[in-house]
């Protein structure tokens, strides 16, 4: 298991990996499916899709879909190549509202939620503290945000326009 990195550590490394401008997962052979099997059997019976891609990410990017009957879920876990580190989301679909970050579990799948993170830490990862994502990094470009509003979450997992 990972030890969590100080944030200030964190900006180090980013800085340190952007340097010579943003790092492409497909040029430096990073694993597409890195983890994937362990996160596919901590999250069994239900199914893994590999959503990985470095055009924007800096991550792997996972998401298991739930439905509950009354609405769809989505837990998402990225794995940062950056850093040791990881974040996890639920995200909950309906056909009145669309789709919007849940803070927590849908009822009767934290444990599902447990065993991912289990298996994260297990391989050496640490969860990203949520109040860290939005922590500006200075002297950094990336390819949508540009110079504005970079973030530890678009350095370590994916870069976003907005």
């Amino acid at each position: 298991m990972a030890e969590q990195l100080p944030v200030q550590e964190i900006i180090r490394h980013i800085r340190s990996q952007f340097r010579d401008g943003q790092p492409n997962g497909w040029l430096q052979n990073w694993d597409e499916s890195r983890l994937f099997t362990q996160v596919s059997i901590a999250a069994a019976p239900h199914e893994v899709l590999n959503c990985t891609t470095f055009d924007y990410a800096f991550c792997n990017w996972y998401e298991i879909p739930i439905s509950t009957g009354h609405n769809d879920w989505i837990l998402t876990i990225k794995l940062s190549f950056i850093v040791p580190a990881y974040c996890m989301y639920w995200t909950e679909h309906d056909t009145v509202t669309g789709g919007s970050v849940a803070p927590i579990a849908p009822m009767g799948y934290q444990n599902l939620e447990d065993k991912v993170r289990f298996a994260a830490e297990s391989a050496g990862l640490f969860e990203l503290p949520s109040e860290w994502h939005d922590h500006e990094v200075q002297g950094v470009t990336l390819d949508l945000s540009n110079t504005s509003n970079v973030t530890i979450d678009k350095c370590l997992f994916c870069d976003h326009d907005n």
